[in-house]
């Protein structure tokens, strides 16, 4: 008795001609939803500001066509100028009076016209940064769910 196995190889090689496409057009896809998801975990929580006009949620901006021309998630300083000082912080500094001749505040019912005073600094926040690390699993389960059903098409379509 024999038992003989016969494999056409002309169906798989076509379905892995097809299945780089496929999957480069899946992942795609896959990146610029996770890109939108972490732009939505980055304007929701950023914690160490409270924000007074949504500005800063709004410089939160996802730019991302293809990874022939990649954009990326980014903070838009034309919609929020002081959105890097409150991500990465600033050092401790020194603030001028620019237009006049002295800078004024209250502390309490006294008020002070000092010409230069000592600012402290700010600490970071990396709110985007820390929305970046609370999404790469989801990331991770977008982009591998991706290559599977590019996979499965390039295997229909043969």
């Amino acid at each position: 008795m024999s038992i003989q196995i016969a494999v056409d190889t002309g169906a798989f090689s076509e379905a892995m001609e097809i299945a780089p496409r496929l999957v480069i057009r899946e992942i795609e896809k896959a990146v610029k939803t996770g890109l939108v998801e972490i732009q939505r975990n980055a304007r929701r929580y950023h914690p160490g500001w409270k924000s007074q006009s949504g500005a800063l949620a709004r410089s939160v901006k996802v730019d991302f066509r293809t990874f022939k021309n990649p954009g990326g998630i980014y903070l838009d300083t034309g919609v929020a100028p002081y959105a890097g000082y409150v991500h990465d912080g600033t050092r401790p500094h020194k603030i001028r009076a620019k237009n006049k001749k002295t800078l004024f505040f209250r502390k309490g019912a006294d008020k002070f016209f000092p010409k230069v005073v000592n600012h402290p600094g700010t600490k970071p926040t990396l709110f985007l940064t820390n929305a970046v690390y609370r999404n790469v699993q989801t990331l991770t389960g977008l982009v591998n769910e991706a290559v599977g059903k590019a996979l499965n098409a390039a295997v229909k379509k043969v």
